[in-house]
């Protein structure tokens, strides 16, 4: 007996100390033949990476011993190829009972299992008892009789009305294999909906049964992305049936959208599935590469509370057509993009319409543009949302930018604009109207594209018909060359008569969007 508890004793020491750094991913269990991939870790220094089957929850110290045997464990270890992968298939052998096991290896030290259920023929007996239940009651009492096939009796005490719920709500007639998918998925939805296991450990142990590849999928997002999964699938687990992957795969796919920090992350990942979603890229397509460094840079912040693909693919669609329609001027080719990234403005913060005189805005104590701002809203010119938020950094809307600009220099007065896109109804058609009326706008193929951003250029073009001021001289932005032909004049005038002033890179950005800060500093500089 010694002997043979140092034999179990010293094959686990092997086990933990020489696959110190895997991750399993198990594929596919039929019988008793399992298939998974496993992987080490790129510091890893040895070749092969090894991982052991026993039975579920067991450990050194109560691993079954018997006749100098270890019962229902097998170790194995494969040699990895050179980016430290290895394909795992194997048949436990005859003398495994069926029942619950779990499949362990060790990444950088941490313990990482995998759940699998094992079953041969003489399961049928059960599997009989099971598909000739009529309600979830009856198959509970079935499960709880098992005679060929071992539960944890600990998990099944507290969840097997759940358990047996999800089951027989399923299907009714199962084969041993569908059976055991469907107890092992509804076992992982109970116990995450009851938070006994976290969103890791639910996708990492149920991993063979809940139809993704953890380690391609939700193993590669950063930290805000993954818990951002996590919530995303909470508000849905609660009602929700056994075929899982679908909905995993649409949930990861949302939150690696949402988690990425740069124009070039969210390129990347939003268009890889966007054309099988079939999202119409007419307008995508008809804009350079700085447009579309624009576009990309602005949906990163105006996606944070989409919860949906459709939510997410609305703000791409809305950013693409208003980059692709300008409705000032002519469509331009080239185009820059701004180093901002803008805060976005969540749906239910409306922007305050009737005039008004407050200026404490919350957002704006330490801004650069503060005394800019305040003075127009103690005119009444520009007005804040209705969280006492000035939101300085966000882009403004053209009907916004309209709207200032009317009210800023006297403009009223229009007859029917004519713009399809502009109705009766809306908040500010009015000013619309009278800037059409005034020649100040014109829109395009007869579209104002009233909620699309407006760029800088396009908004020295708005003020410049104001102001009709004149210029001497070209403006040394090193991006001069960028601005489209319709605004240079207008650019020109406003740098000159100190209106209107670049960055401190010594580029313009005519394409990028104008912030509502620099709306207010321009709009502000011309009534001095």
């Amino acid at each position: 007996m010694k002997k043979s508890l140092a034999l179990c004793v010293g094959l686990l020491f092997v086990f933990s100390s020489y696959s110190a750094s895997a991750q399993i991913t198990v594929n596919k269990i039929s019988g008793k033949t399992v298939s998974a991939d496993i992987s080490v870790s790129p510091d890893y220094e040895r070749n092969f990476a090894a991982a052991v089957i026993m039975p579920y929850g067991a450990e050194k110290d109560n691993i079954k011993i018997e006749d100098g045997t270890i019962k229902n464990t097998f170790y194995i270890s494969k040699e990895t190829d050179e980016d430290g992968n290895a394909a795992l298939e194997f048949t436990l052998p005859d003398g495994f009972e069926n029942g619950q096991y779990m499949l362990v290896s060790y990444d950088n030290g941490k313990k990482c299992v995998s759940r699998i259920g094992i079953a041969d023929d003489s399961f049928d007996t059960d599997l009989a008892l099971i598909n000739s239940a009529k309600s979830a009651s009856e198959l509970k009492d079935a499960v709880e009789n098992f005679t060929n096939f071992n539960i944890d009796n600990e998990i099944f005490s507290t969840h097997g009305e759940k358990i047996c719920g999800y089951v027989f709500g399923e299907k009714t007639n199962y084969t041993k294999d569908e059976f055991i998918k469907a107890y092992f998925t509804a076992e992982a939805l109970s116990r995450y909906n009851a938070k006994e296991v976290p969103f890791y450990e639910f996708l990492t142990e149920y991993t063979a049964y809940l139809g993704v590849d953890y380690k391609n999928t939700f193993g590669t997002l950063p930290e805000n992305g993954f818990d951002a999964a996590d919530k995303l699938f909470s508000a849905k687990s609660q009602n929700i049936g056994l075929d899982l992957s679908e909905t995993l795969l649409n949930i990861f796919e949302i939150a690696e959208i949402k988690g990425c920090k740069t124009a070039e992350e969210i390129s990347k990942v939003y268009l890889a599935n966007a054309v099988s979603r079939k999202v119409d890229m007419t307008d995508f397509n008809k804009l350079d590469s700085y447009k579309k460094e624009s576009l990309f840079l602005e949906m990163i912040s105006k996606i944070s509370d989409s919860d949906t693909l459709s939510e997410i693919d609305g703000v791409f669609l809305s950013l693409a057509n208003g980059l692709a329609n300008p409705a000032d001027g002519k469509p331009s080719s080239g185009g820059g993009s701004s180093n901002r990234v803008s805060s976005g403005v969540s749906a239910n913060v409306q922007p305050i319409l009737p005039d008004s005189t407050k200026s404490d805005f919350s957002d704006i104590s330490e801004h650069w543009a503060k005394d800019y701002i305040k003075a127009l809203a103690g005119d009444g010119i520009i007005n804040g949302f209705s969280d006492n938020t000035f939101k300085p950094d966000n882009s403004i809307t053209r009907a916004e930018f309209t709207k200032i600009a009317c009210k800023a220099f006297g403009i009223n007065g229009g007859a029917d604009c004519g713009f399809s896109d502009v109705s009766a109804s809306d908040w500010f058609y009015e000013s619309v109207c009278s800037a059409k009326s005034a020649g100040i706008i014109t829109g395009y193929d007869g579209i104002f594209n009233p909620n699309g951003f407006i760029t800088r250029e396009d908004a020295s073009v708005m003020i410049n018909r104001i102001l009709n001021l004149s210029a001497d001289k070209n403006a040394l932005f090193s991006d001069a060359d960028e601005i489209s032909d319709y605004a240079v004049q207008a650019v020109n005038a406003l740098y000159e008569n100190k209106i209107l002033s670049g960055y401190s890179d010594s580029t313009f950005k005519p394409k990028g969007n104008i912030t509502r800060a620099e709306a207010a500093a321009v709009v502000a500089r011309t009534k001095k």
